[in-house]
């Protein structure tokens, strides 16, 4: 639910910031609207993307990271309770559910 809201909420501004663009670009001098102004906003825009693919890159490395580490507490805690659990069966013969050996 909220994660809809803040869609929205995104959504919304980007479609306001849009529409100020437009009524902008007509209020703008023509030696704004250059050519070499244009391939400045185009390089600077470059730069934002790439930034943002840095940083993307490192939040989904630190999500692996964290999901790898809990991942392993998980199997460490399964284990141990597995080997306690033999460790009590073994004195009644039966660990894991097998029959043991005569």
């Amino acid at each position: 639910m909220i994660i809809s809201v803040v869609a929205l909420i995104l959504f919304t501004v980007l479609v306001v910031i849009i529409l100020i663009g437009g009524r902008l670009r007509r209020l703008l001098p023509a030696e704004q609207l250059s050519a070499e102004s244009k391939d400045a906003v185009k390089l600077a825009l470059g730069l934002v993307g790439t930034m943002t693919a840095i940083l993307l890159g490192l939040l989904i490395s630190s999500a692996k990271s964290a999901f790898d580490t809990t991942r392993s507490e998980v199997i460490q805690m399964a284990q141990g309770r597995l080997a306690r659990s033999c460790a009590g069966a073994l004195r009644t013969g039966n660990c894991g559910g097998a029959p043991r050996p005569s």
